[in-house]
């Protein structure tokens, strides 16, 4: 059995605790003349002022915002350059690293408990003909509402709430400019990507929508 692995996801969630953002950055918007937005507090009961912050690193991309708190991250890169992570348990422990990061950068919160407002699932497989002849087959996976848009090496089919992704993983992963020159994968691999972009379907296809339920879940569970 070929396991699906976790390529992508991405937490949300209004309940969270500023100690410090030393180390972020501020995000622009504030307009001249008038007073910067005053929407957070620290655990002193000093307000931060600013329209948002952001914080980027290899591990994950963090958004800090009147919304809420918003965190991005791959599973599978974090562990591999191109190698899907297909192991539940080993996902959460990527979302732990995180856990780590935050509170390093000065913002607690509870990252099991943060809703999954994004997933993105995919399997690798070696295929023995050119991307582009399996056009025909692809065109049958175009889902409810869903438009089809062709690339040289890969289809694509999405909606406001999913997306379905094929594409040549070989040359993706040899032209990252990262990767390029030390990152070794076999030829032909393609790679086919289900993304949930909306929190509310994703919980009525899989039936949980936390981190923490998806790291305690099985690999058929995920695959299935």
């Amino acid at each position: 059995m070929t396991w699906t692995g976790v390529d992508k996801v991405r937490l949300y969630t209004r309940s969270f605790l500023v100690k410090d953002l030393k180390g972020w950055s501020q995000k622009g918007g504030t307009v001249i003349g008038e007073d910067p937005p005053a929407w957070c507090r620290d655990d002193r009961g000093k307000i931060i002022e600013g329209t948002g912050f952001f914080l980027n690193s290899e591990l994950c991309s963090v958004d800090l915002s009147p919304k809420g708190l918003a965190v991005t991250f791959n599973p599978s890169k974090a562990r591999h350059p191109w190698q899907l992570n297909t192991d539940p348990v080993e996902v959460g422990k990527v979302g732990d690293d995180v856990q780590t990061l935050l509170t390093r950068n000065g913002v607690l919160t509870n990252v099991d408990g943060m809703t999954l407002s994004r997933v993105d699932l995919a399997r690798d497989r070696q295929l023995n003909k050119p991307l582009p002849m399996y056009v025909s087959a692809c065109s049958n996976l175009r889902g409810k509402r869903m438009k089809g848009t062709e690339y040289p090496q890969g289809f694509r089919w999405n909606n406001t709430q999913r997306d379905l992704t094929l594409y040549n993983k070989t040359l993706e992963a040899g032209t990252r400019p990262r990767n390029k020159g030390r990152v070794t994968i076999s030829e032909d691999i393609s790679r086919f990507e289900a993304r949930w972009t909306k929190g509310r379907p994703l919980a009525k296809d899989f039936g949980f929508s936390s981190f923490g339920e998806l790291r305690r879940i099985g690999p058929d569970d995920l695959t299935g």
